[in-house]
């Protein structure tokens, strides 16, 4: 991967490593002083030093803590980061007071950056260390990079734009290999990165990977030679406005004693570092109009040097990111990502408990495409492994109840209580109404104290939560705001409680809407509705319709009335199966008035969007209209692909299909005629077909017949290229302009013609210019960079060897030879002069960059320019179209032969004269 994208500096750890390394050597020679003989043959037998290792050291010369001390750190009891096994060994041997004296050697040892570095791993390896892909299996539970797997990853927003109105060229969209490459300076170097997926696309986990890559130096990593990395669960941040702040009270242990102050003076010592900001969209503050740290940092104003990576649903996008971030999107599993989770995480060897899952999970499309989610790949791989009963799911939410149901049968083995009778999932009433308003408040709440949680569900409730494994307690140190409150109680820990994932949160809140929207009044629900963002809460929406029918019927009519509502909509749809006539009314309610496929939309909205205009084809509903926006990949056997794998076969009541092609950084993509001989080809089995257009691509300026079916012909079907407003003669195969304000549009901004881009693009150029000529259509500018050759024939010759006539309608022509050291002879110049003439509305011609004779012989200046008062402009001065003498501008004086000489020299010191040579040469070699 050759390509960069944005700007930051180089990263080392060194400095670091050698203040550890320092701080280390202090501590080992202060342990070395108070280590007795005694004490160190205790060690030796608590650790179970072999005979000869023990004799050794009862026999070594000088001070036996040095020979232990050295022995201990081969062994790993010692290192730089962690003393805790040497400090477990003294507890155990009940040398209390030389635990208490170890640990303040270590401490004193140790600056305070290093105590901080040290409280950042110790957080990391606690949350890192304990990851249970199933909640209520307490025995399998793994670290991080154990059972990580890099699922797809690609760039969807680059960092730089492009000007130009013509453009250069297609790019591929950027896949990454690894979601490392984020961290890799010679892949991405913006500062600012969002990391994006929709939930249960693994944010976290690989948030977490990185945390475990950075405290152990892995050596693939890029993150093994970072200063400082800082990881902070935004979800924890409420109402905690300063970062250094939050390190302190989310990320330090308790018994580090270090300071806000001394934070922020260490993080401004290192010149560049690490900051991941996990969860914006559970950030509680997001909203809430305080300018926090957070919102600074992701703004750009904060630790400007340091890389920040903000993780977040794709519904949730930070609004104030700086814009020259770079958007990184997570796309999920496919089947190598679930093939190697499954084996390395659930079955290992065993090859038939590997096919056993496999085939479960291709045993239905619906399955497929749920478990592109990781989340739900992973509890249902280790859920299946230990259920020989075959498993059929019609829905997401068939699937989550399944999910459900399985913690709490699990618990009932556990307790020997027979699942008879617990039919059904438990209904907590009180936590639905909590979860429904945590999610829908102004600021979403989905942290609460164990007490006031406890307060609100009851107790029973709570531990039930928690012995399923769905609810995670964790102790974080909190500021008491009490007033009077002293001192010593300023700062205390609490224990907090919250969902292990934000769709449990949604699943409690769906159960609430489900029940209340099929049992209250229309008025009430569209109120209650109101307060659900479903572009950030569409499982709400989901489940609660696969959990109530009544509710579904109510919240799809709702969704469809919401601008973009359509594609949740059609989401909600497949939660319920009802019966023929009603679906058949669902279907052309929802596909009637058109649908619109996204490259953004995940693949399983994307594949329920496909299967409505499906059914809806077969059942004879009439579809108006089918954009595909950007997620067309290719047209093949009669059936549109699209860049998620899923295809489209030949829908006979769709009338107008609408492509839109994807740009990266504003390139657009070139599509060839047989390309598009395809999707006519693909038109054909769409037998209402009225209209075909296209946007954001380009194609081909004209067509042979025999790639235009005949059949398109005989209907007449209306071909469209939007970006030009052209519409296709299907009887002479070139584009003629159909949309003159779309023409006027394109020529209100000054058109670029660059010697650098392909003869194709300048083609487009030319073709524009001369259909707005044609149709007396003012052109703003035309800009010549670098493309101009010569005038021959009363027509520019670019460096291409294509020819332009004067555009009849343009009002500045620009030529600049920047670069190619270019001397215009007189006779040159009085060519230009009368091409320009041909233009009735021409007002300005500008010449850059380029060497022009003293003064032009004013009886071959072209009397329309005098008349008109054409303004020619050389590098600031103005031709004086009586005299055909240069002046300068704003004045009647003109330059002298001295001053002449002087531009002369200076153009060619500016353009050296070996270029200078150099490209005269090439000149006349064209």
């Amino acid at each position: 991967m050759a390509a960069k994208f944005g700007v930051t500096e180089n990263i080392s750890g060194e400095d670091n490593a050698r203040k550890f390394l320092s701080c280390f050597g202090r501590f080992k020679v202060g342990l070395a002083d108070i280590l007795t003989t005694d004490i160190i043959l205790s060690l030796a037998t608590f650790f179970m030093f072999s005979p000869a290792k023990i004799d050794e050291i009862r026999n070594a010369k000088g001070n036996p803590g040095n020979l232990m001390i050295s022995l201990m750190e081969e062994r790993g009891q010692i290192n730089p980061h962690d003393i805790s096994p040497l400090l477990n060994a003294l507890a155990s041997l009940k040398l209390y007071g030389l635990v208490s004296k170890t640990r303040q050697i270590f401490l004193r040892a140790e600056d305070k950056a290093n105590i901080l570095i040290r409280g950042l791993r110790m957080k990391y390896a606690l949350w890192y260390n304990k990851i249970q892909p199933i909640p209520y299996i307490r025995d399998k539970i793994f670290c991080v990079d154990e059972i990580f797997i890099d699922s797809g990853v690609e760039i969807v927003k680059m960092s730089t734009s492009m000007g130009a109105s013509i453009l250069k060229g297609p790019l591929e969209k950027i896949q990454l290999k690894s979601f490392r490459d984020i961290f890799d300076n010679n892949i991405v170097t913006a500062t600012r990165i969002i990391l994006e997926g929709d939930p249960g696309y693994g944010k976290s986990t690989c948030t977490l990977q990185a945390a475990y890559d950075w405290c152990h130096s892995k050596g693939v990593s890029p993150l093994k030679n970072i200063d400082i990395f800082i990881l902070l669960p935004l979800r924890l941040l409420g109402s905690i406005s300063s970062i250094y702040e939050a390190i302190r009270l989310v990320l330090m242990p308790a018994d580090l004693e270090i300071t806000n102050d001394q934070i922020k003076e260490i993080l401004s010592s290192y010149s560049s570092g690490v900051i991941v900001l996990d969860g914006y969209d559970e950030y509680p503050d997001k909203d809430s109009g305080n300018e926090t740290d957070v919102i600074k940092i992701i703004k750009g104003d904060m630790f400007a040097k340091f890389r920040v990576i903000i993780s977040t649903r794709s519904s949730s996008m930070p609004k104030y990111v700086n814009p020259a971030a770079v958007i990184v999107r997570l796309t999920g599993f496919d089947e190598k990502c679930m093939d190697e989770y499954i084996r390395r995480a659930v079955v290992g060897d065993d090859v038939e408990a590997g096919k056993k899952i496999k085939n479960l999970l291709n045993s239905s499309p619906v399955i497929n495409d749920i478990c592109q989610v990781p989340l739900f790949c992973v509890m249902f791989a280790h859920i299946v492994n230990d259920d020989s009963i075959p498993i059929r799911f019609s829905s997401v939410t068939s699937f989550f109840k399944y999910v459900m149901t399985s913690f709490y049968s699990h618990m009932w083995k556990k307790k020997k209580e027979s699942t008879n009778h617990h039919k059904i999932i438990p209904d907590y009433s009180h936590l639905n109404k909590l979860a429904f308003d945590g999610l829908t408040g102004k600021n979403q709440k989905i942290v609460w104290p164990k007490e006031m949680f406890i307060e609100k569900v009851g107790s029973s409730c709570c531990e039930e939560l928690c012995e399923i494994g769905v609810l995670v307690e964790e102790e974080i140190l909190v500021i008491n705001e009490t007033p009077g409150t002293s001192v010593s109680d300023l700062v205390k820990c609490t224990t907090v409680v919250y969902f292990y994932h934000k769709l449990f949160v949604e699943w409690y809140a769906a159960n609430y809407l489900s029940e209340y929207a099929g049992r209250f009044f229309s008025f009430w629900l569209s109120y209650i509705l109101e307060e659900i963002n479903p572009v950030d809460l569409q499982f709400v929406f989901r489940f609660a319709c696969g959990l109530n029918r009544r509710a579904s019927d109510r919240i799809i009519r709702y969704l469809k009335g919401l601008p973009d509502g359509q594609s949740f909509a059609s989401l909600c749809f497949f939660e319920q199966s009802g019966e023929p006539d009603e679906v058949s009314k669902i279907v052309k309610d929802l596909c009637s008035g058109g649908m619109t496929i996204k490259s953004t939309d995940s693949r399983l909205l994307q594949r329920s969007n496909l299967q409505l205009l499906e059914i809806a084809s077969k059942q004879g509903i009439q579809i108006n209209f089918l954009e595909l926006n950007n997620c067309f990949k290719e047209c093949e056997d009669n059936t549109i692909v699209l860049h998620s794998g899923l295809t489209l076969t030949n829908l006979s009541t769709v009338e107008r299909i609408h492509v839109v092609l994807d740009k990266v950084e504003e390139i657009s993509r070139v599509l060839s005629e047989e390309e598009v001989n395809k999707i006519f080809r693909y038109g054909l089995g769409c037998t209402a077909l009225k209209e075909l257009s296209f946007e954001d691509c380009l194609l081909p300026l004209s067509f042979s017949l025999d790639s235009i079916p005949e059949e398109i012909r005989s209907r007449n079907v209306k071909i469209f290229w939007c970006r030009y407003g052209y519409r296709l003669n299907l009887q002479s195969g070139v584009w003629e302009v159909d949309d003159l304000d779309t023409l006027t549009a394109l020529c209100s901004n000054d058109v670029y013609i660059y010697g650098s881009i392909s003869p194709l693009l300048q083609r487009y150029a030319i073709k524009l210019l001369e259909n707005a000529s044609n149709y007396e259509i003012p052109i703003t500018g035309l800009h010549l960079i670098q493309s101009f050759r010569k005038i021959e024939a009363d027509k520019i010759v670019f460096h291409s060897g294509l020819h332009l006539a004067c555009p009849a309608s343009v009002k500045k022509l620009v030529i600049n030879t920047k670069n190619e050291g270019r001397e215009i002879s007189e006779t040159e110049v009085i060519d230009l002069l009368v091409f320009v003439q041909q233009s009735c509305l021409l007002e300005k011609l500008w010449l850059y960059e380029c060497l022009l004779p003293q003064s032009i012989p004013a009886k071959f200046i072209p009397s329309i320019l005098k008349s008109k008062k054409v303004e020619v402009d050389w590098i600031g001065y103005k031709l004086n179209l009586q005299s055909g003498l240069w002046m300068y501008p704003g004045t009647r004086r003109e330059i002298t032969e001295t001053e002449y000489v002087v531009e002369v020299q200076k153009f060619r010191s500016d353009f050296r004269d070996t270029d200078w040579q150099r490209a005269r040469v090439a000149s006349k070699g064209k």
